[in-house]
């Protein structure tokens, strides 16, 4: 018994250092309606008038209008806490005064806020810091964002935010007043090397600081006339001259093209048959067109190789070659050995399409051969 006079004892004492003279003093039946005062004179300082139930129960306390506005209140009181955990439990009116539309008023320590009745469950429906969509919390919790997305981003925000201001309480701590370089103007700044009061200040400054380093005299080329810049590549002094001094340029150009051909036309010997004839260009080499045609086939006759007599890879038989990269002596020859490599590299034999076998038919049937056994076509079984 002892042990339970202590503890509400220390209780009493915790609220007591908690609440105000004027709140300490009010007795437990009276908290409710110490509350509802409370609320009518914020509701009244806020411009609303304010209506009491004068019930002693209801899903009412006060009503608050202000023009066309109307506000239906239960009021949550909280006689030491400043958050909503303290002010009323889940409500076992909350569904119905939800569906009436009737708003808590919390009357919390140091402010007061309106917000909907929680549902049965206890939690209450608030608006995400971050994005436009609402969430369900507990009443009492400090939960302000939807996901862990938006808390993240809220964190993010929230470091940025004292980054700011700890920059600006150091900056502050170093702020000193200079003249600005260019219109002498008095200004605050916490940066050492800064000179100029604004941005126009600034690009003239710098304007300035680079006209002196590189800025020399030219005469245009177009008109002569003297003119300062600080680009060593410029030769006019305005656009204009730009302009007539690039299609100046231009017409030079076409003239060095024309002047490079300008030996046409004129009288050349033909390449293949040694005929004179008048070439009106310069990659005009043939009197007609063919010997143009005789020219292609004979152009690139020094890279050929001339008749050899070989050894064919596959029969072993002597014959004479036509070009200089033949090393069978016929078709059938070339066939199989292609045939003989397609086998030793993939262990297997190729099946042949239907144009191969018509054709190879056609030349057994010719020759009057029958296919030896190594023929692939056996294997495949595409002749039987």
């Amino acid at each position: 018994m002892d042990s339970e006079c202590h503890v509400s004892c220390h209780s009493q004492r915790v609220i007591n250092r908690s609440m105000s003279d004027s709140e300490a003093c009010v007795q437990q039946k009276h908290v409710g309606s110490y509350g509802e005062l409370k609320a009518t004179l914020w509701l009244m300082d806020q411009g609303y008038d304010v209506f009491r139930n004068v019930s002693a129960a209801g899903l009412i306390d006060l009503v608050a209008i202000k023009g066309d506005e109307v506000l239906r209140l239960d009021v949550k009181y909280s006689r030491t806490g400043s958050n909503r955990q303290g002010a009323g439990g889940k409500g076992c009116n909350a569904t119905a005064q939800r569906s009436l539309g009737i708003k808590w008023l919390y009357v919390l320590k140091d402010k007061f806020e309106i917000a909907d009745p929680p549902d049965a469950k206890g939690r209450e429906r608030r608006k995400c810091m971050i994005c436009p969509r609402h969430f369900k919390a507990s009443i009492g919790s400090a939960h302000t964002t939807c996901s862990q997305k938006c808390s993240a981003e809220h964190e993010r925000r929230r470091r940025n935010e004292s980054r700011k201001r700890r920059v600006l309480k150091r900056a502050k701590k170093r702020e000193q007043t200079k003249s600005c370089v260019i219109c002498t103007t008095s200004f605050t700044t916490s940066l050492s090397a800064k000179k100029a009061c604004s941005t126009e200040c600034s690009k003239e400054n710098t304007r300035r600081r680079g006209r002196k380093a590189c800025e020399e005299e030219k005469t245009c080329v177009i008109c002569e006339s003297m003119f300062t810049t600080t680009k060593s590549k410029k030769k006019t002094c305005s656009d204009t001259c730009a302009d007539q001094h690039q299609h100046n340029r231009k017409v030079e150009r076409n003239k060095a093209r024309k002047r490079k051909f300008a030996v046409y036309p004129k009288t050349e010997l033909c390449v293949v048959c040694q005929t004179e004839f008048t070439a009106t260009q310069r990659n005009h080499l043939t009197c007609n067109a063919k010997c143009a045609e005789n020219r292609k086939k004979t152009r690139s006759q020094k890279f050929r190789v001339g008749a050899q007599t070989k050894c064919c890879v596959m029969c072993q038989k002597a014959f004479t070659t036509a070009s200089g990269r033949q090393i069978t002596c016929s078709d059938k020859c070339s066939e199989e050995r292609r045939y003989a490599l397609y086998r030793d590299r993939y262990g297997r034999v190729r099946r042949a399409t239907g144009n191969t076998v018509r054709r190879h038919k056609k030349r057994i049937q010719k020759q009057k051969l029958i296919c030896p056994p190594d023929v692939p076509f056996q294997n495949g079984g595409v002749l039987n």
